[in-house]
This record gives structure tokens, C-alpha cells and sequence, in this order.
């Protein structure tokens, strides 16, 4: 296909806001053409989020059980009837644009999923930079980890990006390690920031002598991030930070650490003396407490690592568990649309 530069230029005039189904086989075939490609990705991601938010919306009005609305089974309730048509739709226009992505170069795929895709919370739309992953791996990861350095305005989203990716991706091993390795590294620099103390001064795991994790700072270095507010039962020093200088963002850091170690329970040993960091400080105290069970049930104790914590795990899920929407999301958690699973089953990684 070559285009004139006045049709280029008439098909871009005429691009609709939102693109349906009944448009999208319009539009689709100029994902191959260069120069206008961007535009349209653009549009169609955008739609995407447009419809997978609607999909969110109808989800929480249904009663109906999801797999009966994606069945073939007939439907009385009006509601459900118009979520199965909301799906339908949105993987007719998922798979055009999935099947169509290897004509789109990787970086300004990233820089289009960046502005219209990274700040929703789209609970679907986002297994296209899962399909981009399965790819390119490095890429991914590496565009995740600089904006997560960078101080992004959206780091918090981009931490939750990295902990469900590194979680669910089946790639080399080696990529996994080396992005914990970077990934930890930030981590280690923001608890020695924020001067956490542990419970247990005297454990031989505490940080708080004078070890290499100090990274050659000294302690007049003050954490200053995080920017919503949390509630909790525990008296705040300001907005960013709750009990012992802990702030929101050393919270998700950490849990995303412990996370990822879940679904890696090979990098254990290696990862032990941030592990205990956390365990011996207040950070613990604080998580999802899915999170924290899940990670003491399946690592704690075992595979060679001996918690040996003092936590009231009762008094910690009552009195401290933090109403925070970002320990609570995880984007490449298993997709409630049926086709999309299917469709990266054999990259997915399963708990």
C-alpha cells in the first residue's frame, strides 16, 4: 500500500473520535502504513480504554456469572445482554489490533500505551503491552524501570506495572534476575533514605549498622515521596509519610519486592537480607495482606529463609491495613474476557 500524501491527510482528517467494531476493519489495514500509523494506534487504543472502562462499569451492574455472559447461553437480564455486546465488541477490536501490532515499532507503541493506556487502570486494554513483552522483554521492563527511577508523576502505576509483569511473564530467568537486581536496588536506596528502623535493632539481618546497603549515604538524606492520601489508625507525620518515617511509596516498593518473589521463589536466598529488612521494620505492618499471607504461607520459613518475625498478624490486618488503591492492583492479573486469556496462555504464568 502506498498512499499519496493528500489521502494521508484526508484519512486523518476523517478519523472518527471512538472507533467501533462496524469502523474498525476501516482503519485497521493503516497500521502499515508508515507516518499515519501512529495516529491511528492512537485511536484505537483509545477507543480500547473507551470501551474497556464501559466493560468495568457494566461489570459491577450485572448479577449474571462473567462465563454465562461470554457463553452462547441466552440471557433474560437487559444489563447482561449489553455487557455480553460490550465484550464482544471490545475483542472484536482487541484482536485486530493484537494481530496487527508486529507492523508497529515497539518505542512508539510504548510512547501511545504511556499517554492513553498507563493512567487509566484499564483492567483489559493493557495485555497489549503484555503481547509487547512477550517480544521484547528488555524493552518493556527497561521503559518500566526508568520511569519508575525517573520519579515518574505516575510511579506509583508504574511499580504495580513492573511487580504484575515480572510476576506473570515466562521469560529467561536472567531478565527476571537482573530486573529484580535494579528493582531491589531502589528499593534498599529509599529504606536507608527514610532511616526505617527495625523492631529488632540487634537481629544480624537489620541494616541499621553501617552495611554495603547504605549505598555510601549518610543519614541526613530525608524521603520526601508519595502524594495521596492514606487512611489508617496510626498517627502520620504529614500526607507522604505514616509511623517511623514509612512512606506510601517504600509500601508498595516493598510489596511488589515480595510479590515478584512469589512467582520466583528461586531468587529467595539471594534476595534474604532485603527480605528480613522488611520483616524486622514496620513496612510489613502496613501491605496487602493478601500479599503478606500469601508470601509467608509459600516463602517464609522455607526454601531456606527463616522469617522468624514478630508480627500479631490479626492485630496487623485489623488495626493497619492500609485502604490504598495501589496495593491493590495488579494489571496483569488474570483477565476476566476469556479470548484475551486464551490468547497469552502459553507466556502466562499461573500461582
Amino acid at each position: 500500500m502506498c498512499l499519496s500524501t493528500k489521502t494521508k491527510l484526508c484519512l486523518l482528517n476523517t478519523l472518527p473520535r471512538i472507533i467501533t467494531s462496524s469502523t474498525a476493519n476501516d482503519y485497521i489495514i493503516y497500521l502499515k502504513e508508515p507516518i499515519i500509523n501512529r495516529a491511528i494506534l492512537q485511536r484505537f487504543l483509545k477507543s480500547l480504554s473507551h470501551l474497556d472502562i464501559k466493560i468495568n462499569v457494566q461489570m459491577q451492574m450485572v448479577k449474571e456469572d462473567i462465563n454465562n455472559i461470554q457463553s452462547r447461553t441466552p440471557l433474560e437480564d437487559e444489563e447482561s445482554n449489553k455487557l455480553r455486546e460490550a465484550i464482544q465488541e471490545y475483542t472484536e477490536i482487541y484482536n485486530m489490533v493484537a494481530e496487527n501490532l508486529c507492523y508497529v515499532k515497539p518505542a512508539m507503541f510504548i510512547k501511545i500505551f504511556d499517554k492513553e493506556i498507563i493512567k487509566s487502570h484499564n483492567t483489559h486494554t493493557q495485555y497489549l503491552l503484555f503481547q509487547m513483552a512477550v517480544k521484547y522483554p528488555k524493552l518493556v521492563i527497561t521503559y518500566i524501570l526508568s520511569n519508575i527511577q525517573n520519579n515518574s508523576a505516575y510511579k506509583k502505576i508504574y511499580i504495580s506495572y513492573l511487580g504484575s509483569l515480572l510476576a506473570r511473564l515466562k521469560t529467561d530467568r536472567k531478565i527476571v534476575k537482573k530486573s529484580l537486581e535494579h528493582f531491589s536496588n531502589f528499593l534498599k536506596i529509599k529504606i536507608y533514605d527514610s532511616n526505617i528502623k527495625g523492631d529488632n535493632n540487634n537481629d544480624k539481618h537489620n541494616n541499621s549498622d553501617g552495611d554495603s546497603d547504605r549505598d555510601g549515604r549518610d543519614d541526613k538524606h530525608n524521603n520526601n515521596d508519595g502524594d495521596n492520601n492514606i487512611h489508617n489508625n496510626n498517627k502520620q507525620d504529614n500526607n507522604n509519610h505514616i509511623h517511623n518515617n514509612i512512606s506510601k511509596e517504600i509500601i508498595l516498593m516493598s510489596q511488589t519486592f515480595l510479590y515478584i518473589l512469589c512467582f520466583h521463589r528461586e531468587l529467595l536466598l539471594e534476595n534474604e537480607k532485603l527480605i528480613y529488612n522488611i520483616f524486622n521494620s514496620n513496612i510489613i505492618k502496613y501491605m496487602n495482606k493478601n500479599i503478606v499471607n500469601t508470601f509467608i504461607r509459600t516463602c517464609g520459613n522455607n526454601h531456606g529463609i527463616n522469617l522468624n518475625h514478630n508480627i500479631n498478624l490479626k492485630e496487623y490486618n485489623s488495626d493497619n491495613y492500609i485502604v490504598d488503591e495501589s496495593l491493590c492492583y495488579f494489571p496483569f492479573d488474570p483477565t476476566l474476557i476469556k479470548d484475551i486469556g486464551e490468547k497469552y496462555k502459553k507466556s502466562y504464568r499461573i500461582f
